[in-house]
Parts: C-alpha cells; structure tokens; sequence
C-alpha cells in the first residue's frame, strides 16, 4: 500500500497538516525528513522529523497491509492458518487502530495514573488507510530486557516496568466495547474447538503427529477440570508482547498496536505476553541460553503480580493458554515454511530447526503444580 502513493506524496501530507498536529509549528514553512522506514509482516512504519522555527517534532505514519503469507486459491477462497483471532482485511485496520488508540488515550488519561501514558493520535487518512500518531521515544520493554541477557555487561531492572504492564493490561481489559468490537471464544467448549483445528493442521503439516496428538489429548483432558464453563472476558489486545510495550521514565509504560475487534477470554493476552517471553527469538536461537531461567520466572511474577494485584492467579488456565498459543505459534512456523525463499532456504530451515526444538520443551512444560507435571509427561 505505501509503494502505490510513494514517500513523497506522503511527506506532502505531513507537510501540510504539519500545524494541526502541532500548533507551535502552524505558520511556518516545515523541514519534513523521513528518518526512518520499517516494513513489518503486516504494515510498513515510517518515522518523519519535522522541524521550523527552531522547533523539532517526530511523528510515525502506520500503512497497514495484508500478510504476504496469504494465497489466493482457485475458488477466490484464502488458504490460510488457523488462528485464535481472524485477521482484518487491510484496508479496514488504518481506521480500527485510529479509533482504537483514541480510546484506549481516554481510558488512561481520566485516570490520571503515572505509571500509565497513552499515545496521541494525530490523524486519519481514509483515502490513504493510514493513521498518524505521536512518536514515542522511549525504548521497548523487549529491548529493555535484552540488556539483562547473558553474559550481561549491563543490567536493567525490568521488574517495575513489567508489573506496570501487568497493571495496563487489567485496566485495559476493561475498556467498553467499541463499534466494532465482538465476542468470541466465550467458554471451554470453544477452547477446545481451538485446540483441535491447531491439532489438525498440526497433524497434517508437520512431522511430529504423535507428539501433537499426545500433548493435545492431555491439554484437552486437563482443560475440562481447569477451566469453568464460561470464561471470563476482557478487551482483547491480540499482539500483547515486550516489543510493543514502551518504558519512559519512572518505568511508565505506553502500549500499542491493538484493533480493540474483539472480547476474548482474559487468559489469552495474558499468555501471549508470557510466551513472547520464554519463545522470544534471542532465547530460542541460543538454545535457551539468554535468559537465565530463574530471571524468566521472575519477569513472569512481576507480570502476574501486576496483573493480579492481591487476587489469587489462576495459574492452570493461563498455562492451558500458554499451551494453545504454542500450538499457534508452531502452526505460522511450519506455514512459512511453504514459502518459496530460494537461497534462503536452507536458512529457514535451519531456523524452523530451532524453533521446533523450543517449541516442544515449551508443550512439554507442567500446566499447574505439580500434579500436572505427571498428567503431561512424556513417557
């Protein structure tokens, strides 16, 4: 989508509604440098500074785009994954995420809680699908803890900013339905039904059936005493992970990248967060090495504490998550895999390699202490 108007058309956006979004700019003939331009899976980011009358402005113009891992087949139908959640078509995020980020700065600012900022929106393009939003400058979560990896020169005390994102996500699990926010995967039935597509595609594209088959029918016994009947639901984020959570100072925390499309069971961004952690790529392409796991288990206290305050963690049903968002992960894996990469090849592969080692000892991890250790032992 950005290849089809260009850099400099959209820098002559930016250049002429440079004054709405900053005042202090309005009346001046702008200087617009485009600083920086990240592709991502699924949009293209890019960083302008903007500077006049002695005065500097960073801003980031989001082009949201389809994946490049769907195909077209025969009947026009996308041959596709599964997934816990349905991507949107592309040409409807840009406007999902500008309302989305409008809302969730509402639901922060009234509350007036330092340990909380909220990014400002500046603008929509409709007829260019792209938001514009203020620049954050402040360093990920993720990169954070890259300091604290071994051998560690440095080290960061991540532990205020990730019981701070603990706290983020439980206020924004409770944001008010949007227009186009929906329920889904309400109770254990549909757990299950989750459970059971991943086992599936599983079964057929890769190479390890038994040991799906194996995990999958214990994960499903165990859900069915672990789980209540109808679970409780929040505002789901989708993509809740340390790479796009910021960290400013006092360990404020901003977060973004979130359509606010559906209520899902809160256990499911609670996991993803913890799974980002424990599969995230510099700990599987070290073998596990780069982050002690005594320091994993810690950032997931602080997590949780954050999350959970003084209530009682359920720790089984986040596990079970855990488990299912695993099973998701190694299903992308093996789904890019049938991408063409030509001398690549034998990179991915080797990667593919590493992830699937990671991936299992994550399967066969305990679900809850330590009886459940037994119920999903391998031998």
């Amino acid at each position: 989508m950005a290849e089809r108007f260009g850099v400099i058309e959209l820098t002559s956006v930016v250049r002429e509604r440079i004054g709405r979004y900053f005042p202090e700019l309005a009346g001046h003939e702008p200087r617009v440098l485009l600083e920086r331009r990240q592709s991502r899976r699924n949009s293209t980011l890019f960083s302008f500074l903007v500077s006049a009358n002695a005065c500097e402005q960073r801003l980031l113009v989001k082009l949201p785009h389809g994946p490049a891992t769907w195909r077209r087949l025969d009947d026009g139908a996308v041959d596709d994954r599964p997934r816990l959640s349905p991507i949107p078509m592309a040409d409807a995020k840009a406007q999902l995420e500008f309302t989305t980020l409008s809302r969730i700065r509402d639901h922060f600012t009234v509350r007036q809680d330092a340990r909380f900022g909220a990014i400002r929106v500046l603008d929509f393009l409709p007829e260019r699908q792209a938001v514009v939003m203020e620049h954050v400058p402040h360093p990920s979560l993720s990169r954070l803890m890259m300091t604290n990896c071994r051998p560690a020169l440095w080290a960061t005390n991540c532990d205020p900013a990730l019981r701070n994102a603990g706290a983020w996500l439980r206020i924004y699990h409770d944001l008010p339905a949007l227009g186009q926010t929906q329920d889904r995967h309400t109770s254990r039935d549909e757990f299950v039904g989750s459970l059971r597509e991943f086992v599936e595609f599983l079964m057929r594209a890769s190479q390890d059936s038994r040991l799906v088959e194996r995990v999958a029918a214990q994960i499903e016994s165990l859900a069915q005493s672990v789980l209540s009947e109808f679970l409780p639901l929040g505002m789901s984020h989708g993509d809740f992970a340390p790479r796009n959570i910021f960290v400013g100072p006092g360990q404020q925390v901003t977060v973004f990248d979130t359509l606010a499309r559906w209520r899902a069971p809160i256990y499911e961004d609670i996991a993803h967060f913890l799974v980002s952690l424990k599969l995230s790529r510099p700990q599987v392409y070290s073998f596990g090495f780069a982050f002690r796991p005594d320091l994993i288990a810690r950032y997931e206290e602080e997590f949780l504490r954050g999350y959970f305050d003084q209530d009682e963690i359920p720790l089984g049903a986040i596990r079970l998550y855990e488990k299912l968002l695993v099973l998701e992960k190694w299903a992308a894996r093996v789904y890019r895999l049938r991408e063409p990469r030509g001398i690549f090849r034998l990179a991915q592969l080797g990667a593919a390699a590493l992830w699937s080692r990671a991936i299992r000892r994550q399967l066969l991890e305990p679900v809850t202490e330590p009886q459940a250790q037994a119920a999903l032992s391998m031998s």
